[in-house]
């Protein structure tokens, strides 16, 4: 049980022949030292044993800086970045930029309580985002917390993304109602534009042309901007979805008209759409859908240079081996919707990824990452499928397959409203003096004996007093006091078997539960030709005749 000894000092003395006849030294006993030692380095297990059960990273420093203690959250986040808190060297993997590594050691050095946050890259792998504080101990040692918030920082931004897609779509929703708003009072003027146009077009002397070919102009542009406010409603969604046989080119061709109002100038269009490619059925809304965000993306990939936006429609027969390449679907006959861009592609890592929900090599700004994932669950859900080329800067071309219909093109209008006659009493109602009257006289000529009333409330008021002195209800939607549907119910209230027919620019409230509750036979979408007006009234009242019988 000798006591340690630290180090001996002595002296040998000698003879004169120069032999050790003694030796005269000291020896020093470090025992509490030595205790002391093991005490500290129980300590510290006892410590790390303690930090290492924490969710946060902790880093004990002597004095000289050395990190005595590091619990395996930092060694998980940071591998031996702290080896030593004044060494550079041991940081160079974790911030390879010199002054951003020395803002990380001046915050741990200056031992500051508050939390300061740095971006780190251990080992080569993606960043990681870390936050950091320190306080100084009364040894003059340091203590390091951290905290690994690159999870935290991925749901920031996620929510960021999240919020922005909310504000998009609450402008597109603020969009949509401005829109609806607009279609109503402009409906109403188209009507009155093309209804008094129509009935000047049948009015006007035969042998006055040129007169007959200006009214004929006017009429036409009333028309196109009638079919521009249909457009703007169903881009905004306010039409009712619904899946028919429409002709595909039709279709294509107003969608590269609503695309072509927001691609800049550069992009030049062209378009080769094959009339005999036939007909699909599809929702039209979802199909515009699909070539505005195909377009919009061909047009940022293209940028601000001169570049090309080819569109093609075409009927193809798709095989077995074309068929699994488009992702299993059936083999047959397929109307081809192609677009190609001249922008600047895409490389084969990207192409991987591109209908992944909110995966974007956008800018900030620029767009969301849903585009091309829509894209996708809408040509799926109309049992279609999608191929894509693309090449870093040689451009990108998407074909859309959809399955081609036998139903035939569409009954051609009867010629002329004339073939829509009758001298029933009509009950016409609209608030607008201008379209009451024009549906007037387009009944009227045809043998009709019609009454017109500009306020609902009157109109009801005239059906109570003889509700036997009318055989049919026309009624506009949008008006004050009672809307069309509410009329339409206090008159279906006092005579069950009146035909109504109900006419609208754009009503959020007219749906097919609206309708049905209110016992509404037909509505009419505004602005209408008189021809239309003519056969929704001549079919009314047929199908109530038969009703009847």
């Amino acid at each position: 049980d000798q006591p340690p000894i630290d180090r001996h000092r002595g002296q040998a003395i000698r003879d004169k022949d120069g032999n050790v006849i003694r030796m005269v030294g000291t020896d020093t006993d470090i025992t509490e030292r030595k205790e002391a030692e093991e005490a500290l380095g129980r300590q510290r297990q006892v410590l790390q044993r303690c930090f290492d059960h924490l969710p946060v990273m902790v880093t004990l420093f002597d004095p000289e800086g050395q990190a005595v203690v590091a619990n395996r959250e930092v060694e998980r986040v940071m591998g031996d970045c702290l080896s030593v808190l004044g060494d550079s060297a041991a940081l160079a993997g974790c911030f390879p930029d010199h002054e951003y590594r020395r803002e990380f050691l001046d915050h741990l050095q200056g031992a500051t309580s508050e939390w300061r946050d740095f971006k780190m890259h251990v080992d080569g792998e993606l960043p990681t985002d870390v936050s950091w504080a320190c306080v100084m101990l009364p040894n003059g040692g340091r203590l390091a917390i951290g905290k690994d918030i690159s999870e935290r920082r991925a749901a920031d931004r996620e929510r960021e993304d999240l919020e922005s897609q909310l504000r998009h779509a609450q402008k597109m929703e603020a969009l949509g109602t401005l829109a609806g708003g607009i279609a109503h009072d402009l409906n109403n003027i188209l009507l009155a534009i093309t209804g008094f146009s129509e009935l000047a077009l049948y009015d006007v002397d035969r042998g006055a042309r040129s007169q007959k070919d200006n009214i004929e102009q006017i009429l036409t542009a009333a028309r196109r901007a009638g079919g521009l406010v249909e457009r703007i409603l169903s881009f905004s969604r306010h039409r009712h979805s619904e899946v028919r046989a429409l002709d595909a080119c039709g279709v294509v061709s107003d969608a590269l008209k609503l695309l072509r109002a927001s691609v800049p100038a550069n992009v030049e269009f062209r378009a080769n759409l094959d009339p005999a490619a036939g007909r699909i059925r599809v929702d039209e809304n979802q199909l515009h859908q699909v070539v505005l965000n195909l377009g919009s993306n061909a047009s940022q990939a293209i940028g601000d240079v001169a570049g090309v936006l080819d569109t093609r429609v075409d009927a193809v027969e798709v095989d077995e081996v074309l068929a699994q390449k488009l992702g299993g679907v059936s083999q047959g006959r397929y109307v081809r919707i192609s677009m190609s861009d001249s922008g600047s592609g895409m490389d084969a890592e990207t192409l991987k990824r591109i209908y992944d929900p909110f995966f974007t090599t956008k800018a900030v700004g620029e767009g969301t990452g849903l585009g091309l994932s829509v894209v996708h669950g809408i040509v799926q859900s109309h049992g279609g499928g999608l191929r894509v080329e693309s090449e870093v800067s040689r451009g990108t071309s998407f074909e859309v397959y959809l399955p081609a219909v036998d139903d035939p093109v569409g009954q051609a209008v009867a010629a002329g409203a004339l073939a829509y006659r009758g001298n029933e009493r009509v009950l016409l109602v609209d608030d607008e003096p201008q379209v009451a009257k024009v549906g007037q006289l387009h009944l009227e000529r045809l043998g009709y004996i019609v009454t017109t009333r500009t306020e609902s409330t009157a109109a009801l008021d005239l059906f109570r007093a003889d509700p036997r002195a009318y055989d049919i209800l026309v009624t506009d939607q949008t008006m004050p006091e009672l809307n069309g549907l509410s009329l339409a119910r206090e008159v279906r209230g006092i005579r069950l078997d009146i035909p109504i027919l109900l006419t609208t620019g754009y009503s959020p409230a007219v749906t097919p539960t609206t309708l049905a509750e209110a016992g509404v036979t037909a509505v009419i979408d505004k602005p209408y030709p008189g021809h239309a007006l003519a056969r929704a009234v001549r079919q009314g009242l047929d199908a109530a005749r038969e009703l009847a019988d």
